[in-house]
């Protein structure tokens, strides 16, 4: 029996967070954070970990301990705002913390890190996995805003590296991410909005000029991108070979508009909701995602076959954890 730990960085964040609590029911984890912020450190309340780390710990670590002592390292720590505009904190925490990690520790450990669909621009979700490796057709990869670069940086940097995987999440949601605030997904709000007084859920307007369609998104619900991660960096039956690809899109293939999720959760509440279009601020419109959906074949593929909760399973769960 393999009794070695696994280590998730960013472990107070969301998906770090529910990383930590599903994986911890059978595994030893070593939790990596900066530990700063007592609402995101609420997160890993009521679970099970084998030792803290900080990340500068975490890379002063030989190669030979790692190996020695670690199955894997799921890279989830980031500075994940999408209107950051803090050059050196992306540059530092996203970017080159990630190439440090997984060229010091793989191949000897496997590395699975998480990318973003961001990576795609505006029309996210049609790109390709390989798509750095493709000659044959222009890049998909049209990053618009400083977090979506430094993923497509990272992926660039990574993606011949042996044994180091990246995970091109989608919009993922559920529970564990109240700390993001303004991050967060919309879910959690529309519910807010719903149940006051008026019913009423704002949305940003795409029907003058900016869009011809209603804006819609690939949402994910975070207990199947933790099962996703989960396969790829603990399975060792998932072992590389040089025609597997090494940067996956994580998400269900399907895109719902924002409409939709508003319905979902109006039928949840048994509210009838009423949406009030908004204007989009100037600022948001170069970076804002006109629609995400995942081309998920190379995943199936690889891990063969899963089954992803729909919208409305996923929000009901979601609810029902009150976390």
């Amino acid at each position: 029996m393999d009794n070695r730990a696994v280590v998730i960085t960013g472990a107070c964040g969301f998906i770090g967070s529910n990383a930590v609590h599903q994986l911890g029911k059978e595994h030893k984890i070593i939790a990596v954070d900066h530990f700063e912020n007592f609402e995101s450190i609420k997160n890993l309340f009521k679970t099970k970990i084998y030792d803290f780390m900080y990340p500068d710990e975490l890379l002063q670590k030989s190669s030979q301990w790692m190996q020695e002592n670690v199955k894997a390292i799921i890279h989830l720590g980031a500075n994940s705002s999408t209107t950051t505009t803090d050059v050196k904190d992306v540059m530092t925490n996203n970017v080159m913390q990630t190439i440090q990690l997984a060229t010091k520790f793989a191949p000897a450990t496997r590395v699975v890190y998480a990318s973003s669909a961001s990576v795609y621009g505006h029309h996210g979700g049609y790109g390709q996995e390989d798509d750095y490796e493709r000659k044959d057709r222009p890049s998909d990869i049209r990053p618009i805003c400083l977090y979506a670069q430094s993923k497509a940086w990272i992926d660039q940097a990574l993606v011949n590296h042996d044994n180091v995987f990246g995970l091109r999440y989608f919009n993922v949601y559920g529970p564990r991410e109240k700390h993001k605030g303004s991050q967060a997904s919309v879910i959690p709000s529309f519910r807010d909005q719903i149940r006051s007084r008026k019913h009423i859920v704002k949305l940003f307007d795409w029907r003058h000029r900016y869009s011809l369609t209603p804006f819609e998104r690939d949402w994910v619900y975070v207990d199947d991108v933790v099962e996703i991660t989960r396969r790829i960096a603990l399975n060792d039956r998932f072992e590389q070979n040089q025609n597997r690809n090494r940067i996956y899109n994580v998400g269900t293939g399907f895109a719902h508009s924002y409409e939709e999720i508003v319905d979902h959760i109006g039928d949840i509440l048994k509210i009838k909701p009423k949406v009030k279009y908004i204007k989009m601020p100037e600022e948001l419109k170069k970076q804002y995602q006109i629609k995400t959906r995942a081309d998920i074949s190379k995943l199936l593929e690889a891990i063969g076959g899963y089954q992803f909760a729909n919208i409305k399973d996923g929000i009901n769960k979601y609810f029902e954890s009150d976390v």
